[in-house]
């Protein structure tokens, strides 16, 4: 009833322009304190390393994330999917403004760009309460791909900063071909959930068992290092064997 009361909107708009404003003085201030810390440190001789000052704006756009995953808790009083998205992105951007920041070599860090966008599409994957069956399976979908991407990334980042080669370790297979296998495999194990829990084989399990299949013969072909030309025929049979067992299975 309060909400239909007189001024009640004007009151709402007026705390909502309050927070905001405090808001920003909030990041504004954080933005400050970071700056001139990095700058105090480096004057004192605690921090020798190079510091490329420019790329402290980078930071705007992070606390901006920042401050719309705050709004996002405010709003819903938990950490929904908005939230995480915005978490994410300040990842993503902060890691690009880090490595400028300090000037991390490109060449040998390049992987922390694969790394932190398949923790940010993992962060985002998480569902939340009350979300429907079908949206569950793409969620976990997204999981397994988040999972493999960060794989992927470690994988590389063992080689250009630590000298390790996975390939070493995959028994003479194509190393990089493991993520890929992966995301097929947790797209039928996201399938076979979604029909056990539902009761049935609806839409989204079918996509996820035409995903999991496609993606598991360019996996192959990559883990066997066969012929990249052989990708199309066989992926447009999977998909044949796919939809005839999907106009089967009710």
């Amino acid at each position: 009833m309060a909400e239909n009361l007189p001024g009640a909107s004007d009151h709402h708009m007026d705390e909502t322009r309050r927070h905001a404003g405090a808001d920003k003085k909030l990041w504004w201030g954080i933005v400050l304190i970071f700056t001139g810390a990095v700058f105090l440190l480096q004057r004192m001789g605690w921090l020798r390393t190079e510091i490329n000052w420019w790329a402290i704006y980078i930071f705007i756009p992070v606390f901006g994330s920042l401050m719309a995953a705050v709004n996002a808790l405010r709003h819903s009083g938990r950490i929904d999917r908005s939230a995480r998205s915005n978490l994410g992105t300040a990842l993503v951007v902060g890691t690009v403004a880090v490595m400028l920041l300090f000037g991390m070599d490109w060449s040998t860090w390049w992987a922390l760009m694969i790394i932190v966008p398949g923790f940010s599409i993992l962060l985002s994957s998480i569902p939340d309460p009350g979300e429907s069956a079908h949206a569950r399976t793409w969620s976990s979908l997204a999981a397994w791909v988040g999972l493999a991407t960060m794989l992927l990334g470690a994988g590389f980042l063992a080689r250009t900063r630590f000298g390790i080669d996975p390939q070493m370790y995959t028994g003479g297979y194509t190393w990089w071909a493991v993520p890929i296998l992966l995301v097929g495999m947790g797209a039928l194990i996201s399938a076979a959930i979604t029909t056990i829990t539902g009761g049935k084989f609806n839409w989204s399990a079918r996509g996820n068992v035409l995903i999991g299949l496609a993606t598991l013969v360019v996996g192959v072909i990559a883990a066997l290092d066969y012929s990249w030309n052989l990708i199309g025929p066989l992926i447009l049979i999977v998909l044949g064997l796919g939809f005839l067992v999907s106009g089967m299975v009710k």
